[in-house]
């Protein structure tokens, strides 16, 4: 869109590029630390942040705030949002810091569901870090956590759980992001990068080189 966006603690910045591809003097557009910038179809921002879910229009006017007392119903956890997706069939998604995942539903009247919530025996821990996460093209969520990543099928409502470990003794694998290109699928986890292979729906392992 012609412009640079940089998250700091300072907040978000927008830096103008110019016809030369040199960046013009820095805008700030919200005082508060964003992790996250997620383009809406319709031409607006999702932004992940310290101070919860904005919704930002084109002008960078805000639609909404959504603090984190009302994204984890039981004020579990900090308040960051930690990553924010939306989805090809414009669903909304949102990872919070100790708090889960929750899907909006209402987000001027801060509704939001929560997936996954404690005592959830479908996969998603809610006191679980979220780090990542990502559609495929056949419209499935990769959420990646502290223990692993599931597969969340929003349709059916069904959420599959992967644990990655390669042993029992092994620690929780911590999945940090998952990449998508066409067919293929890759996991940065703490135990290396792990491939999803869709016809027996399971991960192969790849070490690292020391």
């Amino acid at each position: 869109d012609g412009y640079l966006w940089t998250g700091a603690v300072g907040g978000l910045y927008r830096y103008p590029i110019t016809d030369s591809g040199a960046l013009g003097k820095a805008e700030l557009v919200l005082d508060t630390f964003t992790l996250k910038i997620e383009p809406s179809k319709d031409g607006s921002y999702w932004l992940a942040t310290n101070d919860g879910l904005f919704h930002l229009d084109a002008e960078l006017n805000t639609i909404s705030h959504n603090e984190h007392t009302k994204l984890i119903p039981d004020s579990a956890g900090e308040g960051a949002v930690l990553d924010v997706i939306e989805s090809h069939s414009g669903q909304v998604f949102v990872a919070n810091w100790r708090g889960g995942l929750t899907q909006l539903v209402d987000e001027h009247q801060g509704i939001f569901k929560q997936i996954g919530i404690k005592g959830d025996a479908r996969g998603i821990k809610a006191n679980s870090n979220i780090y990542s996460l990502k559609e495929d093209k056949n419209n499935q969520l990769w959420i990646g956590t502290m223990d692993g990543v599931n597969r969340y099928d929003v349709k059916s409502d069904r959420i599959y759980h992967y644990t990655l470990q390669l042993h029992n003794n092994q620690p929780n694998v911590t999945v940090y992001y998952v990449f998508i290109d066409g067919n293929e699928l890759y996991l940065a986890t703490s135990n290396g990068v792990y491939q999803y292979h869709a016809l027996t729906d399971t991960f192969k392992h790849h070490a690292l080189p020391l």
